[in-house]
């Protein structure tokens, strides 16, 4: 796991910090606990309360398993984390013989997220694809 702090000053506000925590893993089955660990670590350590904290793990663990019935070669998971929220990126680099998530896993994925409360995003290119979300604390 690697672990980024970034502060930026814009000109009349104040500064703002970003933590940034990154796990890159091949994709298959064997890593997917590892990557929702990853997620539950770090929302244990934010403003999250513990709802909010389980919805970021059921997402990125929904994600996860998409990316993987596209048979993904490798899963990089970056977590920023601001003050009252964790912004979730899942990029999926595509292997040779694979392709993007099917329509079942995608709508598994969005299953989830609704019943998270959480709006997720999606991009394809040639060769990945990437998901986006961000959870929030319920104040």
């Amino acid at each position: 796991m690697q672990f980024v702090a970034r502060t930026t000053v814009v000109a009349h506000c104040r500064a703002v910090s970003e933590n940034v925590v990154r796990v890159q893993l091949p994709g298959g089955v064997a890593y997917a606990s590892t990557l929702r660990t990853a997620a539950e670590k770090t929302a244990s350590r934010t403003a999250l309360d513990g709802t909010r904290a389980e919805a970021l793990s059921d997402v990125v663990a929904a994600a996860v398993e998409a990316l993987n019935g596209g048979r993904v070669a490798t899963i990089t998971l970056e977590l920023t984390v601001h003050d009252e929220s964790v912004g979730v990126r899942l990029l999926g680099k595509q292997a040779k013989s694979g392709g993007p998530p099917g329509p079942a896993a995608l709508a598994h994925l969005d299953k989830v997220a609704a019943e998270a409360g959480v709006d997720v995003s999606t991009t394809e290119n040639k060769a990945s694809f990437r998901i986006d979300f961000e959870v929030a604390s319920d104040d």
